[in-house]
């Protein structure tokens, strides 16, 4: 017991403010996820490539951001200039540490095929969980992937948080919100764009992008809710107007995470 657990907070728990859609971990840190698809649904699991690319924002500002094709579109990728193109798969996944369902983006071929030889000798990921241990920075890290035992309500746990999850992996191939469900004419295959995204009907873009930027609490938070504002803006769900204010948001939320840094 510790003075947190006496106080009534559990042994495990983490501010759910700090919880992002993607799996993200730092120098020795590690996680327990549950892998809740295949790649045979698309809005679970998806490969394809990824490259970065300068692109001007709304603003006129030059910004480095990623972007992701399917499986045979790598081409389009290298004729638009793109740098560090690598493949990826992307799985949806529920991280038990956290207790969250995120997109676990594996670039790593070290790590793909340790998933590999995993899957082939215990069977379907879906049944086991997944412990994700990383050591290192930069140029010296290391990932170790291992097994480990969990129990039929552990399973149930995690589908039953991906039942109230609305992920769709899909979203990354037109830049949009990967936990904003497309709609149902969806893609046959990897390397296909879907139609379309079906905007949420208890949040207008503007109040969906605000609230992003704003619960930000790391700087990598923040550039997916600035990503996710220029898609909306492309498609002229933002109008200049609310781009102004969004702008003021930023700043704000910019300032604040200095300030968290030096604190």
């Amino acid at each position: 017991m510790s003075h947190l657990t006496d106080w009534g907070l559990e042994a495990d728990y983490v501010d759910p403010s700090k919880i992002g859609v993607y799996l993200k971990l730092s120098a020795n840190q590690k996680c327990v996820v549950r892998i809740l698809g295949s790649f045979k649904d698309k809005k679970l699991a998806v490969r394809g490539w990824e490259g970065w690319v300068n692109q001007q924002d709304n603003f006129g500002e030059e910004v480095r951001r990623p972007q992701r094709v399917g499986i045979n579109d790598k081409a389009s990728l290298q004729r638009a200039g793109a740098e560090d193109i690598k493949f990826f798969w992307a799985l949806a996944v529920y991280n038990r540490t956290l207790g969250a369902v995120q997109c676990w983006q594996i670039n790593q071929v070290t790590n793909r095929e340790r998933i590999e030889d995993l899957v082939d000798t215990y069977g379907n990921p879906q049944d086991f969980d997944i412990m994700i241990k990383r050591k290192g920075d930069g140029m010296l890290t290391k990932y170790t992937l291992e097994k480990v035992e969990s129990s039929d309500d552990d399973t149930a746990t995690a589908f039953s948080a991906l039942e109230e999850s609305t992920i769709d992996l899909r979203q990354l191939f037109v830049g949009g919100d990967i936990m904003t469900p497309l709609e149902e004419k969806a893609s046959d295959g990897d390397s296909k764009k879907p139609n379309r995204v079906v905007t949420r009907s208890d949040l207008k873009p503007i109040e969906l992008v605000r609230n992003r930027i704003e619960g930000a609490t790391t700087y990598d938070q923040l550039d997916e809710a600035l990503l996710l504002r220029d898609t909306y803006a492309e498609r002229g769900d933002i109008s200049k107007a609310e781009l102004l204010a969004l702008k003021a948001v930023e700043r704000s939320t910019k300032e604040r995470l200095a300030d968290e840094e030096v604190a």
